[in-house]
C-alpha cells in the first residue's frame, strides 16, 4: 500500500478554512437588551419636622399661675395658646409631665423625713412654734423649684423639728456629742457627701449635727 504524503502547510490552511465555515454556519445570539430600571422613590421619613414655636416664657405665666391656682387651664387659655402655636394635645402632654416631675419631688421630700404623715406634722409644729419671717423663708425655699434649696430648707426644719422631741445629747454612752455645723456653708459641704445619700448612719450623724446647730 502506498503511504500518503500529507503537505503541512496544506493541512494547516485547510483547518483554517474549516473553522471559518463552521464559523459563518453558526447563528450569532441575539443580544439581550437592557431594561431601563426606574428609579426608587425616596424614602417618606426623612422629612424635617416642624419645629416648635419659641414662645417666650414671660407669654406663658399667666397660664402656669392658672394651672397652680385652679389645677386646669380654662377653654379660653387653650384657645390662646393655640393662637401661639401650642395645640391642646401638646399643651396637655406638657402638663402631665410637670405634674409627674412635682410629685416625684414631693415623695423626694416626703421619704427623706420618714414619709408624708411625718412631713405634715413637721410643718405643723413649724406653724405653730416658728417666726412669720422664718415660715415664709421656709416656704420660699421649697417653692424656689431648686432641688438642693428644697431638701436643705428641709433637712434643717426636720433637724429643728427633732431637736424638741428628742434629747440634745447621750449620756453615759461613751461616745462624744455631736458638735453642730458652724455655718450654712459645713452644712450644704455635708448634705452634698455622696454619703449623705447612701449611707444611712452619715446622715443620721448629719441630722444630729443639724439639732445640735445653731445657725
Amino acid at each position: 500500500m502506498d503511504t500518503v504524503q500529507i503537505n503541512p502547510e496544506e493541512a494547516a490552511k485547510a483547518i483554517e478554512e474549516a473553522k471559518a465555515q463552521q464559523q459563518a454556519e453558526t447563528p450569532a445570539e441575539p443580544e439581550t437588551p437592557v431594561e431601563d430600571v426606574p428609579p426608587a422613590d425616596p424614602p417618606k421619613d426623612l422629612k424635617v419636622p416642624d419645629r416648635k414655636p419659641d414662645v417666650p416664657a414671660e407669654r406663658l405665666t399667666k397660664f402656669a399661675d392658672e394651672f397652680a391656682a385652679a389645677g386646669k387651664l380654662s377653654d379660653k387659655s387653650y384657645a390662646e395658646l393655640e393662637g401661639l402655636g401650642l395645640p391642646k394635645a401638646y399643651v396637655d402632654t406638657y402638663i402631665a409631665g410637670q405634674v409627674a416631675i412635682a410629685e416625684r419631688a414631693q415623695q423626694e421630700v416626703f421619704s427623706s423625713v420618714g414619709g408624708a404623715d411625718s412631713y405634715r406634722a413637721m410643718v405643723e409644729w413649724a406653724a405653730s412654734n416658728l417666726a412669720a419671717d422664718e415660715v415664709n423663708a421656709y416656704n420660699a425655699a421649697v417653692e424656689s423649684g431648686d432641688r438642693n434649696q428644697v431638701m436643705f430648707a428641709v433637712r434643717g426644719l426636720q433637724a429643728r423639728f427633732q431637736s424638741t422631741r428628742e434629747p440634745r445629747t447621750v449620756v453615759g454612752s461613751g461616745k462624744q456629742a455631736s458638735t453642730g455645723f458652724r455655718s450654712s456653708a459645713e452644712i450644704v459641704e455635708a448634705m452634698r457627701d455622696p454619703r449623705y445619700q447612701k449611707d444611712p448612719a452619715y446622715r443620721a450623724d448629719v441630722e444630729r449635727r443639724l439639732a445640735n446647730s445653731n445657725i
